[in-house]
C-alpha cells in the first residue's frame, strides 16, 4: 500500500504541482476544442497546428424515462468453432512521409502514446505522435481499411477487406494475417478486442450467399464461427464489442427475405461467452430492430452500451435498460453508432448533423446540431470508430480531426455519479500526471466519514494493487503509485483503472503507464 495523505485542496493542488483550479474543476459551463489544421510543407511532411475554439454549452435534450426489459436470450448453438491457419508475414513497420490527410474515418492510439487514424482522402493508415508529422503506413492494399482499433495490451489491429488481411502492429513490428480467403473468409470488416491477447474479427464466408462469420484469434491459433456453431445465417456484423467478463456481442444485419434460419424472429443481437450462443430478438425500443447505424462501447466498469438512431440501450445485471430519443418528434437529427466511454456510466456520443453528446444518469445533454460540421461530419455514413477517449481528452474524426477537452460540470448534470465539483458529493479527482512514468498521485475527496477502497485494475477486470483500504474521515486525500503491482513487481505499459469504492457507489478512472 502507498503512502496515504490528507491534503486540504489548496495542499492537494501544490502536492500535484498543478493550478487549483485543475484540482477542484471549475464552472466555466464551456468545452475547449483544439481542431487541426495542416498544410503541406517542401519536404512533403505535414505542418499541423490547432485552432482553439470555445464550443456552445451543452443543452439538455429529453429522451424520456428509461424503460426496463429482462431477456436472458434463447441458446441458438454450441459450437466451439474451427480451427484455421492463415499465412503470417512478420515485418519492419514501413512509413512514408505524408501530407495532412482529410475525411477520417477512424482514431485510436497505442501503448506508446503514437496516435493513428484512418482517412478517405488519400485512402490509408496514418500515424503521429506530435500532431506534426503524420506518416502514412505502407499496406498492400490501403484502399481496403474497414476497421482500426486497440487491443487490450495496446497494440493496433487494422481490418482490410480488399486485401483480406488482418495487421497486428506492436512498436515498430507490423505482423500480417492473410490468405484468409483460402480459409472460407471472403472480407474482414470489423473489429474488436477481448480479454488478455484475444481478438475478434467479423466477416463474410467465401462461399454460399456470403453469409457473416466471427474469427477470434487468442495469441496461439484463430478460430472460425459460423453457421455450424449457432450463429444465425445473415449478412453482417454491423458492431462489436467484448464485455468484462469476456462475452463478445455482436449486432447482425440482414435483408429478411434472406433469413431462413427457423425457428422465431431474427436475432437483433447474439452473444457468446466461450460456451455457448445466444440470440436475442426482444425489441428495446423503435428503430432497434432492422435499423442502421447501430454502435457498440464497454464502459470501464464492464457494462454493454447500444445505440441506434433513436435508443440508447444498456445492459444490467437484471436485464436491459432502454432510453428513446424522441427529439425525432420535432424533426431533430438522429444518434449515431460511433460512442466512447469517458468512464464508468458516461458515455459520449456522436450524433448526425454535426452534434456530440454526454449520458449519464439518465440525462443526455448535446451541442446543436451543425456546431461543428468539419470535426464531426455525419457519423451514419462512416465506420464505428469516429470517437475515442485516451485518458485525457476525446478525439473526433470528421472531415478534420478534433480534440476535445472533456468538462467536469459543464454538462450541467448535478450530483451525478461521478461528476467532480457536485455539491456534497464524494469524489474521485484528477490524476496526476496522466500518462505517467516514473510515479502518479490520485486524489479522492469524502463528504461524509465512510469505508474506502482505492484499487487499481488492468482493463481484463484483474486487481493489481490496492493502495487504500479502511474507513476514512471527511476530507481530501491524495495517494501516489509508481505502477507496481502488490508483489512491488513492474506493470507493463497500458492502460489501467482506478476504482474508488465509497459506502453508496463506485468511482474509475483511467490512467496510463508509459516504461
Amino acid at each position: 500500500m502507498q503512502s496515504l495523505r490528507r491534503l486540504s485542496l489548496t495542499g492537494l493542488a501544490l502536492w500535484l504541482a498543478v493550478p487549483l483550479a485543475v484540482a477542484a474543476q471549475d464552472d466555466s459551463g464551456t468545452l475547449e476544442v483544439l481542431v487541426e489544421g495542416g498544410a503541406s510543407g517542401d519536404s512533403g511532411t505535414s505542418s499541423a497546428t490547432f485552432e482553439r475554439r470555445k464550443v456552445s454549452d451543452l443543452v439538455r435534450v429529453d429522451i424520456g424515462p428509461g424503460r426496463s426489459v429482462t431477456d436472458p436470450g434463447q441458446r441458438i448453438g454450441t459450437g466451439s468453432g474451427t480451427v484455421i491457419t492463415p499465412t503470417v508475414t512478420v515485418t519492419d513497420l514501413v512509413t512514408e512521409a505524408s501530407v495532412y490527410p482529410r475525411n477520417f474515418r477512424h482514431v485510436t492510439s497505442d501503448s506508446l502514446g503514437r496516435m493513428w487514424t484512418t482517412a478517405k482522402d488519400p485512402s490509408g493508415l496514418y500515424t503521429f505522435s506530435d500532431s506534426t508529422s503524420w506518416r502514412r503506413v505502407s499496406l498492400s492494399r490501403p484502399r481496403g481499411v474497414q476497421d482500426l482499433g486497440r487491443d487490450a495490451q495496446g497494440r493496433i489491429w487494422v481490418a482490410e477487406a480488399l486485401g483480406n488481411s488482418a495487421y497486428r502492429i506492436s512498436g515498430n513490428t507490423m505482423t500480417k494475417y492473410s490468405g484468409f480467403n483460402d480459409l472460407g473468409v471472403a472480407d474482414l470488416f470489423t473489429f474488436a478486442s477481448g480479454r488478455g491477447d484475444t481478438v475478434w474479427m467479423g466477416g463474410y464466408r467465401a462461399e454460399g450467399s456470403n453469409p457473416a462469420l466471427l474469427l477470434r484469434f487468442d495469441g496461439r491459433e484463430w478460430r472460425r464461427f459460423s453457421r455450424i456453431d449457432g450463429l444465425p445465417h445473415f449478412a453482417s456484423i454491423e458492431a462489436m464489442a467484448v464485455d468484462s467478463t469476456g462475452t463478445v456481442w455482436g449486432r447482425p444485419s440482414y435483408d429478411p427475405p434472406d433469413y431462413i434460419d427457423p425457428p422465431g424472429p431474427f436475432p437483433s443481437l447474439v452473444s457468446y461467452d466461450g460456451r455457448e450462443w445466444r440470440g436475442y430478438s426482444f425489441s428495446l425500443g423503435e428503430g432497434f430492430i432492422g435499423s442502421s447505424g447501430v454502435g457498440m462501447v464497454v464502459d470501464p466498469g464492464g457494462t454493454l452500451w447500444i445505440t441506434t438512431p433513436y435508443l440508447l440501450a444498456q445492459k444490467t445485471g437484471g436485464g436491459w435498460m432502454s432510453y428513446e430519443y424522441v427529439s425525432r418528434k420535432g424533426g431533430g437529427s438522429r444518434m449515431g453508432r460511433s460512442m466512447a466511454a469517458e468512464r464508468a456510466g458516461r458515455i459520449w456520443i456522436h450524433g448526425d448533423g454535426g452534434w456530440i453528446g454526454v449520458f449519464e444518469s439518465g440525462q443526455l445533454y448535446r451541442t446543436p446540431s451543425g456546431s461543428n460540421p468539419d470535426v464531426f461530419g455525419s457519423p451514419l455514413s462512416h465506420p464505428r470508430q469516429k470517437l475515442y477517449y485516451d485518458g485525457e481528452v476525446l478525439w473526433t474524426a470528421g472531415s478534420r480531426l478534433g480534440r476535445w477537452r472533456l468538462p467536469g460540470p459543464a454538462t450541467s448534470m448535478e450530483d451525478g455519479p461521478g461528476s467532480p465539483g457536485a455539491s456534497g458529493q464524494s469524489r474521485l479527482l484528477d490524476i496526476y500526471p496522466n500518462p505517467f512514468n516514473a510515479l502518479t498521485v490520485i486524489g479522492f475527496e469524502l463528504a461524509r466519514r465512510q469505508p474506502v477502497s482505492l484499487r487499481v485494475h488492468n482493463l481484463t477486470g484483474q486487481r493489481v494493487t490496492t493502495l487504500a483500504e479502511g474507513v476514512y474521515p471527511e476530507g481530501v486525500f491524495a495517494v501516489s503509485w509508481d505502477g507496481r503491482d502488490d508483489r512491488g513487481r513492474e506493470l507493463a505499459s497500458g492502460v489501467y483503472l482506478a476504482r474508488l469504492r465509497l459506502a453508496e457507489r463506485a468511482l474509475s478512472q483511467p490512467l496510463t503507464l508509459v516504461r
